[in-house]
């Protein structure tokens, strides 16, 4: 009965391995397709002075008043 066990996950492992190479290397995304380039990067970007009122409010005041 063990010797049955064995040999069926053996074959169900098989099957597996042959499936995965069979499905081959996955394709990187074309460049063509709906975002090829990035935007400009000062949309990206905020004001100074609202970047450092963020930074400054993610944190306790004790932590973050002197930064």
């Amino acid at each position: 009965m063990i010797r049955n066990q064995i040999r069926i996950t053996l074959r169900s492992g098989s099957a597996l391995v042959a499936a995965l190479i069979a499905s081959g290397p996955v394709a990187a995304q074309d460049a063509k397709g709906p975002y090829p380039n990035m935007a400009p990067i000062e949309q990206y970007q905020m004001d100074r002075d609202a970047e450092i009122a963020l930074a400054r409010s993610a944190a306790p005041d004790a932590i973050s008043h002197d930064a």
